[in-house]
């Protein structure tokens, strides 16, 4: 098996032989054209990072050994492809309050983006054929400057922290976001009866089809391939084991290529490390000489599509796209940690502490120091608290430190055992009081001990709350509080009390609403300021989804929307509620309906 992708050309540095030269080379050359933009110690910093990626692929690709073409008994199934467009104009309004977080390697800044508010915690999952493109236009450092040039390729990611460029304080940056999609597509089909097809002037061909394994050729000139999918003989597409690809060299035959290319990468890390290349330009040489006749740069003009399948294969669908169309918006995400008076530089053997200014305030032996909140730190279950006055990093002999995202901090003295108490940034304790334990609940923190529940701010102002008994997560950033008359009611993700606590029921929120029950058996329906939408007459509920739910009343369920306005009449005395690919459906009496109140007819 043979991955042929770009992470691994980039590897393919050097080799021993030397080679007649091809100047006419195209494919060399425009691999040669990405390093005009590097350095030589960038490109160092690239290789090393590259062949650790290419172990990990060796690694990953061993494991698929135990892949056989097999007959199935039982399959498994995944959703024939659609392009879903509902949350395209959801998508491109979701950066309203986008951050950052800075750190820094050595002498290079690491940007890791993220929300910094409840509404959205992750960036929204668009799905397959919609493609998304994040480009940098504007860098504002702290010392006043604004870059724009030679910052288009670097990366904004949700997930991981990645280089953005030498170590510099950064306020904020300027992104466009662009996202493409297809409008319609069209699918062709290769089975054994009908193994090739032509397409946009290309060619497809089915070179193998043997139970659940299938071999694909198709012409490199066709551009607009969405997607592969497998299908069994009653038309159920099946979930796909494992996937390979290639350019031009057909994979059967090829195992040991990427050993022989990471042996290649490895031979020149050592002559950059001995320095033997001093510019770009040699490099560039020395590869044109080792590598003008590679088959790794020359191409038979077709892409070689391998994969293993969970189930008997009847026929391949591919899915091409026909007409596409793109969407921009532009949004500044700003540095979660600005106020920060100071900032951690790891370093190979110790932590570099820094002003907000990028001045170096002093250096310690401990490798690879956590930052908590504000100026408190953890290292090998040690803490520590930056001294602002004498700019020292000082050990706290404590038992359990516990940081929270306004800044404050809970500790234990001694043992597990001690109450918590609350200290700001500078280590002076706020709490007048002691707590049994502390809850955070959508984003506001609640304290408890003998006299009851106590709601603490960023500056750990106490503010009793009589009576209450519980506090919890009511979902959608509402919180639900219980009384010592066990009457419940909302609060909302300020600390503002939006009902009175009155209530003999109450449902978490969804939809922007939440059924309740007060003086009767029957549930009503309030919005986020306590207002009723829906009045008390409903004797079974479910929550809203997409602005649907099922309810009972009249002896009946019914599938109503926010307004109460009955989509579906039933004569049902039960309802059975199921979800298929996270979404609902509805069955009264044997007739079901999707999440939207539409019948499903079965033979779809």
């Amino acid at each position: 098996m043979r991955i042929l992708t770009y992470i691994l050309i980039i590897i393919s540095l050097i080799s021993c032989s030397k080679q007649k030269i091809n100047t006419q080379n195209k494919e060399l050359e425009n691999f040669l054209s990405v390093l005009d933009s590097l350095t030589i110690d960038e490109v160092k910093v690239e290789l090393k990072k590259n062949i650790t990626l290419a172990e990990n692929f060796i690694n990953l690709f061993n494991d698929f050994s135990s892949i056989k073409i097999k007959t199935y008994k039982e399959e498994n199934y995944e959703a024939i492809f659609n392009i879903d467009t509902t949350n395209i104009d959801k998508a491109l309004k979701q950066f309203g309050v986008l951050g950052f977080n800075q750190n820094y390697k050595n002498d290079i800044t690491k940007l890791k983006f993220s929300f910094r508010n409840n509404t959205h915690q992750r960036k929204i999952d668009l799905g397959e054929g919609i493609k998304e493109l994040f480009t940098p236009k504007k860098i504002f450092y702290k010392k006043g400057e604004v870059k724009t040039e030679n910052i288009k390729d670097n990366i904004v990611g949700f997930h991981f922290s990645y280089d953005w460029g030498k170590r510099a304080i950064i306020d904020s940056v300027v992104i466009d976001y662009e996202i493409s999609y297809t409008n319609t597509y069209k699918t062709m089909t290769l089975s054994l009866k009908n193994p090739t097809a032509t397409h946009n002037g290309g060619t497809l061909e089915l070179i193998k089809l043997e139970k659940n394994y299938a071999y694909l050729k198709i012409s490199d000139t066709i551009s607009n391939f969405l997607k592969i999918q497998a299908f069994n003989d009653a038309g159920k597409a099946l979930s796909r084991k494992s996937y390979s690809s290639s350019n031009g060299i057909p994979i059967e035959g090829n195992e040991n290529k990427i050993q022989e290319i990471l042996k290649y990468g490895e031979k020149i890390q050592e002559k950059l490390i001995n320095n033997k290349f001093t510019t770009i330009e040699a490099l560039k040489n020395q590869i044109r000489s080792d590598l003008a006749n590679s088959e790794f740069f020359d191409t038979d003009g077709f892409l070689y599509l391998e994969g293993y399948y969970e189930g008997n294969i009847s026929e391949i669908k591919l899915y091409f796209g026909e007409k596409t169309t793109t969407k921009k918006t532009q949004f500044k995400a700003v540095n979660n940690v600005k106020t920060q008076h100071i900032l951690e530089v790891d370093l190979e053997n110790g932590t570099m502490f820094i002003d907000s200014l990028g001045k170096e305030l002093f250096t310690t032996h401990n490798k690879s120091i956590m930052h908590l909140t504000s100026n408190y730190y953890e290292c090998m279950d040690y803490y520590y608290h930056f001294n602002s006055s004498i700019k020292t990093l000082d050990t706290l002999f404590v038992y359990n430190l516990d940081s929270y995202k306004n800044g404050l901090v809970t500790i234990q003295q001694d043992s597990k055992e001690d109450d918590f108490a609350f200290f700001d940034s500078e280590n002076k304790q706020l709490s007048a009081y002691k707590y049994w334990f502390i809850k955070v609940v959508s984003g506001q923190l609640f304290g408890k001990y003998e006299k009851g529940y106590f709601k603490i701010d960023s500056l750990g102002k106490e503010t009793p709350l009589p009576n209450i008994i519980n506090i919890y997560d009511a979902k959608e950033e509402m919180i639900g509080l219980k009384n010592i008359d066990y009457k419940l009611g909302f609060m909302d993700n300020k600390g503002k009390m939006v009902t009175p606590i009155i209530y003999n029921s109450i449902e978490s929120f969804s939809d922007g609403v939440a059924f309740v029950k007060k003086d009767t058996d029957n549930y009503g329906c309030i919005d986020k300021k306590g207002k009723m939408v829906l009045p008390f007459k409903y004797k079974k509920v479910y929550k809203f989804i997409q602005g649907i739910t099922a309810v009972k009343y009249d002896g009946s369920y019914k599938l109503i929307n926010k307004k109460g306005e009955v989509l579906i009449e039933s004569e049902a005395p039960s309802i059975i509620i199921s979800t298929n690919l996270g979404k609902r459906i509805y069955n009264l009496n044997g007739k079901k309906y999707n999440t939207k109140a539409q019948l499903i007819v079965e033979d779809q």
